[in-house]
């Protein structure tokens, strides 16, 4: 079922570069998105619907052949299972129901989010300001504070907040000396090139795994006990960024992944930070949901008989990536509202766009995907 999420992955980040906001009213060239984090979230939304709010969800995630229930264990298996892999990594995954005072949630739901999601559930009082102070408090705990405040205000109309926070730690198996960085053009998607602290390692004792083909290079950095890893792809020079990306998919990754294989590489990355808010809603519906955004469309009648759609959808994200290793963080909120809302070593130059991702190697699931543009 791992194949189904990152199918997930590569839609959502795709989707996202493709968009008219992307494109047209970006900051930045940079993208950082947590498809599992989204997906935690989704599922959720899975468990609480029914009809076509149901298979629109499912099938966005990639499930649409499998039971609910189906999904359901296996999202439990990934919560259960990722923050043990490794012990010198930090990862955390925490889910949290924030549901008003004055609204009922079924009881069999609450005890479904608990049992597949590990989710906690709190009555609160929106109308009170506290209740902001107390989310938000609990999203950065789980953040270890890069996920200070994500939301800021409540809505009148909200019934319920569902959130997903995802935390990862983890230091470079192999770290870059300090006293390799240093200062060196990098070519953005547009405009002049632009100096960055650039770190370098030569592998001359260490192997990484490492391949290319006709279109990209790809270079594999371990965390920790290496349960972790960060793929980075790096269009060839003479190559559109844009048709790297499009060129992602399920089988061209696990093509990719089969072709690593362990050498000595020249490096070169720089470091880097990205903070970034993504409107997911709109992103969602170009993949094809479209009803829990609608009033009258949205079924979620296995979290209550009130009519019930899904205001805002939205994710805050952040990485930290430098020679010791990479710090990324997460919150996912969905916010329902009541019916009214070879031939010598190959040299990785990383200094044009280059695409990333942070996957656990035993399951395969990517935890980030992203772009340093």
């Amino acid at each position: 079922m791992t194949q189904s999420v990152n199918t997930f992955a590569f839609d959502l980040y795709k989707t996202h570069y493709m968009s008219e906001y992307y494109q047209k009213q970006r900051k930045d060239n940079n993208i950082f998105i947590s498809p599992l984090s989204a997906s935690f979230a989704i599922a959720i939304g899975v468990s609480g619907s029914t009809g076509s709010t149901e298979e629109q969800l499912k099938t966005a995630l990639g499930f649409k052949a499998n039971t609910t229930k189906d999904m359901e264990q296996y999202y439990q298996k990934l919560h259960e299972t990722l923050p043990l892999v490794d012990p010198n990594t930090q990862y955390v995954s925490a889910n949290s129901l924030w549901i008003n005072s004055d609204f009922s949630v079924k009881s069999a739901f609450i005890s479904a989010t608990k049992e597949y999601y590990g989710a906690t559930s709190e009555v609160v009082d929106f109308s009170k300001e506290s209740t902001v102070t107390k989310i938000n408090k609990w999203c950065a705990n789980k953040t270890a504070g890069k996920m200070p405040s994500i939301i800021q205000s409540i809505d009148s109309q909200e019934r319920m907040i569902l959130l997903n926070a995802l935390y990862f730690k983890g230091n470079w198996t192999t770290p870059f000396g300090v006293g390799g960085t240093t200062s060196m053009n990098f070519k953005p998607m547009d405009g002049d090139s632009v100096k960055v602290d650039m770190m370098h390692m030569h592998s001359r004792t260490i192997h990484f795994q490492y391949c290319e083909n006709e279109i990209l290079q790809i270079l594999e950095l371990p965390f920790g006990s290496q349960s972790f890893v960060m793929d980075i792809l790096l269009p060839k020079a003479d190559v559109s960024f844009s048709g790297v990306v499009n060129s992602l998919s399920e089988t061209n990754w696990n093509t990719w992944m089969a072709s690593l294989d362990r050498n000595k590489v020249d490096i070169y990355i720089p470091k880097f930070t990205i903070k970034q808010e993504i409107d997911l809603k709109t992103t969602l519906r170009q993949m094809g949901v479209t009803d829990v955004f609608n009033v009258q469309k949205a079924d979620f009648s296995n979290i209550s008989d009130a009519d019930l759609y899904i205001g805002i959808l939205s994710q805050n994200t952040y990485i930290s990536v430098d020679e010791r290793g990479c710090e990324a963080a997460a919150a996912t909120s969905a916010r329902l509202v009541g019916a009214g809302l070879r031939e010598e070593d190959p040299i990785f130059m990383a200094n044009r766009p280059f695409i990333f991702v942070i996957r656990e190697v035993s399951t395969g699931a990517i935890l980030f995907i992203g772009q340093k543009g």
